[in-house]
């Protein structure tokens, strides 16, 4: 509901629910809970409890990795103490090791992306895996559309894909061939690690916000699977420390509506 183009969207839906029908909400980003509740109230009359807790089944521990440096070091344990001296140690060594500074840009492009042996990776998981197909379903929207986005690094997982596709998106991210995985599925993720901290939106690049780093590291440390999930950021000299401390111990920004005539 953040999005300036689909919060509208979702909006729209909830406010032109029946009321007899029963929703939930799940997310661990929300701070404002109370107040999303309250206006789902406003809307349809019917009590909305919210429901909190911080307990995480499986606890997370945060990582720096300095660029130029040989080693990762804790900054933010299990229990959420931050570790001021590690972090200051891990940014000295981003300060003193600047000639690192390009080296994500010069492996990954201007916009990110796959490499070439990889897109042609993926191209052969790909064939070989509608191969089983009729030669009239290979010609479906869904399979002619999929795969320009996983060759560019980005996979759709969801209940109304074709299995064999949602299949292939699962063997590309085990393989690291799908490199971001920011949104919900019970994926193969025991440690999320973050190459770069900044995004591309569409328009411009910036920093992840710290509710975008919640939701992204959130992936690691799958339930009844893992004992602790492990989330490491590479850091190199555009990371300011002030940026790197926000995104570890900043809170997400307040649900506001994002809804406008059309």
């Amino acid at each position: 509901m953040r999005e300036k183009e689909r919060g509208v969207v979702w909006e729209e839906s909830m406010i032109m629910l029946p009321s007899k029908v029963n929703m939930v909400f799940l997310s661990a980003t929300i701070p404002n809970a109370r107040e999303f509740a309250q206006w789902i109230v406003s809307l349809h009359l019917n009590p909305c409890n919210v429901v909190y807790t911080d307990f995480r089944p499986t606890p997370l521990q945060h990582y720096v990795f300095p660029c130029g440096g040989d080693g990762i070091h804790l900054v933010l344990n299990q229990k959420g103490e931050f570790i001021e001296s590690n972090f200051n140690s891990a940014m000295e060594i981003v300060r003193n090791a600047a000639d690192n500074a390009k080296s994500d840009t010069a492996l990954r492009g201007r916009k990110g992306g796959s490499l070439p042996e990889e897109k042609s990776a993926v191209d052969l998981i790909f064939n070989n895996a509608i191969a089983s197909l009729s030669a009239q379903d290979r010609t479906l929207p869904q399979v002619q559309s999929i795969l320009p986005l996983i060759k560019r690094g980005v996979g759709i997982h969801h209940g109304g894909l074709l299995p064999i596709l949602k299949e292939i998106v699962e063997i590309l991210f085990s393989e690291g061939l799908i490199k971001t995985f920011a949104m919900g599925l019970n994926m193969p993720a025991r440690t999320v690690l973050f190459t770069s901290t900044r995004k591309f939106d569409g328009a411009t690049f910036r920093l992840l916000s710290p509710g975008e780093y919640i939701q992204m590291s959130g992936r690691a440390g799958r339930r009844g699977k893992d004992t602790l999930g492990t989330v490491i950021i590479m850091a190199d000299n555009t990371l300011s420390p002030y940026a790197a401390k926000q995104l570890l111990l900043g809170q997400p920004d307040p649900l506001n509506s994002a809804f406008h005539l059309t």
